[in-house]
């Protein structure tokens, strides 16, 4: 190193050889790992054919309207193309509210089946006219399912033991 009036110099030859330089952990890695992001994300947005990138932003914009839970989004219409709100939009939130009026209705059903199978259970054990005491564990869980209120504590996972 040499001293001058603007201050230290270090001289031109390199201290390490290339294949000793640590370019796996701390900052050099950190950097090099944030120059790839870098140009990957560059290459992937500038592609040669611009028809291909808006074909691609216009199916990205597609799908995310499809997944959409609440709202429609302008950017998101405009992305997908839908520059208006006639009936391609109209259309779009019928077919996602009749969705959700289906998906309400299936749950409706299911409740529905659970309710009748297990009435169709407990008038089973009813109509057998056994006391308690001689019921499975099946038969005794569809009658506390039964006679369960929505206050009430879970169900039990066990018979009470009685053999203390």
């Amino acid at each position: 190193m040499e001293l001058h009036k603007t201050g230290l110099t270090i001289d031109a030859k390199p201290c390490a050889a290339p294949e000793e330089l640590n370019l796996s952990d701390g900052l050099a890695a950190t950097l090099i790992d944030r120059i790839v992001m870098y140009k990957n994300k560059d290459a992937n947005c500038n592609v040669a054919d611009p028809d291909e990138q808006r074909q691609k932003q216009r199916a990205t914009a597609e799908e995310r309207l499809r997944c959409q839970d609440k709202r429609i989004y302008p950017d998101l219409l405009a992305s997908a193309s839908c520059f208006h709100l006639g009936s391609d939009g109209r259309n779009h939130v019928k077919q996602r509210a009749d969705a959700a009026n289906e998906k309400e209705y299936n749950v409706q059903v299911r409740k529905k089946d659970e309710y009748d199978a297990l009435l169709e259970k407990v008038e089973e054990i009813k109509l057998h006219d056994l006391p308690y005491d001689n019921w499975n564990t099946a038969q005794l869980k569809s009658m506390v399912k039964w006679y369960k209120r929505d206050g009430d504590i879970k169900l039990p996972n066990r018979k009470k033991r009685t053999d203390y």
